[in-house]
């Protein structure tokens, strides 16, 4: 009890004495009220304390932004790095570039071989033949060698298509060669054709196509044209009729294959 009486008699005088101070100084805010200085100093300290934490939240929100506007200019950059060589099950490009028949990027769903000169070729086979150009089915390099035993070492470009129909049997392989593998590769491909022969010996139509298929050899590319498109009408007037109509649609398809890459060779004899 002593100690609370002689805390409130300290107490006391303190205030007596800034009134007096007060008094003298003609500071009248005070006057009237003894503990003004001390509310003022009070309301200082919690202004100081909120100017602080003002500070606080425009210097974290400045972080944010700043954070925001990194990331969306990374973005492109990121989104970027996914880019590049094109890869997947139905693209058969050592090197994984997609690209048209004219160099250009090849459109969403076009089947490409992603060589520039393979694609070529094919562009010009196809103008030829128009709609009795049939293979739809890209072969990867394993479906080529399961079907050829052509295996991916032995050439430097391939396009192999193929129709995607068990009955239809029409398709086209260009590849070029290793040259160590050039003869190889000729064998590999006439066996395959021997296979074909005997798969097919009881079912004329089919047949007809393999009998006339052609295997050609230009330069450091060696071919495969297994063409003919519909031959349901041939086959009904016999099998030399299905030969004859396949032979002539495989030749116009190698003389453009011959045409296109003698002029990627720079050959300007042929025509």
């Amino acid at each position: 009890m002593e100690q609370i009486s002689a805390g409130k008699t300290e107490l006391s005088a303190q205030i007596e004495t800034e009134w007096d101070k007060a008094g003298k100084s003609g500071d009248t805010d005070n006057m009237k009220s003894p503990a003004a200085k001390y509310r003022k100093e009070i309301k200082i300290t919690e202004n100081s304390s909120g100017i602080k934490e003002m500070m606080r939240m425009r210097t974290l929100t400045m972080t944010l932004i700043l954070t925001l506007a990194l990331w969306i200019s990374a973005a492109p950059i990121l989104t970027g790095c996914g880019e590049g060589p094109i890869s997947d099950s139905n693209t058969n490009s050592v090197e994984n570039v997609r690209r048209s028949a004219d160099g250009s990027a090849g459109a969403e769903g076009d089947i490409s071989s992603g060589y520039i000169l393979m694609d070529m070729v094919k562009k010009s086979v196809v103008e030829i033949l128009g709609g009795n150009y049939w293979p739809d089915k890209q072969l990867t390099e394993a479906e080529l060698e399961t079907e050829t035993g052509i295996s991916a070492d032995m050439y430097e470009e391939y396009l192999a298509e193929k129709q995607n129909v068990e009955t239809d049997i029409d398709m086209m392989i260009i590849i070029k060669a290793k040259p160590e593998y050039l003869t190889e590769i000729e064998m590999l491909l006439n066996e395959y054709r021997d296979a074909l022969m005997l798969k097919y010996k009881e079912r004329p139509q089919e047949l007809g196509k393999v009998a006339a298929s052609r295997i050609e050899i230009i330069d450091d590319y060696i071919c495969f044209v297994q063409l003919g498109a519909d031959t349901a009408a041939a086959v009904q007037e016999g099998d030399e009729k299905v030969i004859a109509q396949c032979q002539a649609e495989n030749e116009r398809a190698v003389d453009m294959i011959e045409r296109t890459i003698f002029r990627s060779l720079g050959d300007t004899e042929q025509p």
